[in-house]
């Protein structure tokens, strides 16, 4: 098992290959199947977390996508526009296989997530408070917000009192109240804090605070501990995500019946 992520890119090997690219076009996306198909083997071989799910936001080019497919990960889609393509992409697609975790979302994309049996994520108690109807008798999973922000730059914290990601700890009660009032199911929990996040710590603690809050919620089966994982941008000033050291923090934390994870 590859413990650490390597250090050396993968675009060094094909160097000669890219610049006799680059020769004929440029500037250009060029995208590297081999290290798709390395870094979700790499993350398969985590005995802590049963699944994986990738972000289309991260990347929606069509080959990108189709590989990450055949590799059997979900996709995990903020908009009603992102789980269309992905469906038109992959037709027979399994809706256990897609979530959608969406911000500010209007109602109508709520209820074509819904209608689709596609996993659907809240943020926060105004969908409930709203739109009580739609929800009803639905289960659903939650994001909280876990109270600091990380990653590579300010702009991609998507935590903490300035951020507008997940439901603050305030709310928690309200909506569990909210919820049992119309028999929707909080079956998961959500927390996701950055973008380019290399201290493994950082799922650990997401993940026990994950747990601290899933102890307000009996149905809760699911826990998604969010992404972020970030690639060295550095050789020298950076060091990669040690995978075995992550793998043993979210072991010792505890087990849910279904862990998954962004990439």
């Amino acid at each position: 098992m590859t413990t650490v992520a390597s250090r050396k890119p993968w675009w060094l090997g094909e160097k000669e290959a890219l610049l006799r690219l680059a020769a004929r076009t440029s500037p250009a996306f060029v995208y590297s199947k081999r290290a798709i198909v390395e870094a979700v083997t790499r993350l398969r071989q985590l005995s802590s977390v049963d699944r994986l799910f990738f972000a289309v936001k991260a990347n929606h080019n069509d080959d990108v996508l189709r590989t990450v497919e055949s590799l059997g990960v979900g996709f995990e889609c903020v908009s009603l526009a992102e789980l269309n393509h992905v469906q038109s992409l992959f037709h027979a697609i399994d809706a256990d296989r897609l979530l959608f975790t969406p911000n500010f979302a209007p109602k109508v994309e709520y209820e074509a997530a819904l209608s689709k049996g596609v996993h659907v994520t809240i943020d926060s108690p105004y969908p409930l408070e709203k739109w009580p109807e739609l929800f009803a008798g639905r289960d659903i999973i939650l994001r909280v917000d876990p109270g600091s922000g990380n990653g590579h730059h300010q702009f991609v914290h998507t935590a903490g009192k300035e951020a507008k990601f997940g439901a603050d700890a305030d709310d928690i009660e309200k909506i569990k109240h909210i919820a049992d009032d119309i028999r929707c199911r909080v079956v998961g929990i959500h927390s996701h804090a950055g973008s380019g996040i290399l201290d493994e710590k950082h799922w650990v603690d997401t993940t026990q605070h994950l747990y601290t809050v899933k102890q307000h919620f009996k149905s809760i089966h699911i826990v998604n501990i969010g992404g972020g994982l970030g690639i060295p941008q550095s050789n020298f000033e950076q060091n990669p995500i040690n995978f075995t050291a992550f793998d043993a923090g979210l072991s010792k934390v505890g087990k849910a019946s279904l862990r998954a994870l962004l990439i």
